[in-house]
């Protein structure tokens, strides 16, 4: 069995935000993947990801959550 985390950006309306993945573990992906809206991580993994904030106000917040966070599945990989 693993763990997996969904990581997500939200704004305040619970609407889920786009963002561009460019990393995982300390390497660069063979391409940005853009307008990406969820990443699945498994145990002691890391995304790097590029949010751009120039279509909000200032002070606008983005709080990113992790629904079902820590969840088992059974797969033993990650899937994404």
């Amino acid at each position: 069995m693993s763990w997996f985390t969904k990581v997500l950006l939200t704004n305040s309306s619970g609407v889920n935000q786009s963002f561009t993945h460019i990393a995982n573990d300390g390497n660069l992906l063979p391409a940005p993947l853009r307008n990406t809206r969820k990443v699945l991580l498994g145990v002691a993994e890391r995304a790097d990801i590029v949010i751009d904030f120039a279509g909000y106000p200032l002070g606008t917040g983005c709080p990113s959550s992790t629904p079902g966070a820590n969840r088992r599945q059974g797969t033993g990989r990650t899937l994404g």
